[in-house]
């Protein structure tokens, strides 16, 4: 998997080898760290940019959120940057992993964050890799598949006007739809 990985940047100086230890298991795991801005880059070097870099900066952020199958976000020290990074995720219908030292107090919005797609949890560098190991497994297991197809000019008019009437993205109300004749179907899951 392709993963966007992020930490508290004004943290490096506390967390720096946890955030390590944690792109070691995930490329230990096989698996692709498409983000190392977080240990690649000095807090002051971002405290100091420019309004043009900065905007870079998050656009790029948006670009590899967007590409990448997974968010993994370390939140020991905690950030309203990384918070807005897992709101976007979560907006474009990303998993997310939050990982959370034992030592370090959960932030409390993520207790009452409504979606499947987070996990929330607390680990020791003892136990990182079993839970970084446990968590991708679920993930895996609840990551939604792309299915592509072909529809008439007619529908395709009709979804426009769904989504720019009822203000629902197309796939959206596709998915509704699918889910309400699986909840109907008798002879489904049986």
């Amino acid at each position: 998997m392709q993963i966007y990985f992020t930490a508290s940047l004004s943290g490096k100086p506390e967390y720096e080898k946890n955030y390590q230890e944690i792109i070691g298991v995930l490329e230990k795991l096989g698996h692709k760290i498409i983000s190392r801005h977080v240990v690649d880059t000095k807090f002051e070097d971002v405290v100091d940019s420019s309004d043009k870099q900065l905007v870079k900066y998050y656009e790029k952020t948006l670009q590899n959120i967007s590409k990448c199958d997974l968010v993994v976000s370390e939140v020991s020290h905690p950030t309203i940057g990384i918070g807005h990074e897992i709101s976007i995720a979560l907006d474009k219908g990303k998993p997310v992993i939050v990982l959370v030292e034992e030592k370090a107090l959960m932030p409390q919005i993520l207790k009452v964050v409504p979606s499947a797609n987070i996990r929330a949890v607390k680990y020791t560098l003892g136990n990182l890799e079993n839970v970084i190991k446990k968590l991708i497994t679920e993930v895996k297991s609840s990551i939604p598949v792309r299915f592509n197809f072909f529809v008439s000019p007619e529908i395709n008019e009709y979804l426009d006007w769904i989504a720019r009437v009822k203000r629902t993205p197309r796939a959206v109300y596709l998915r509704e739809l699918l889910e309400k004749e699986m909840e109907k179907s008798k002879e489904f899951g049986k």
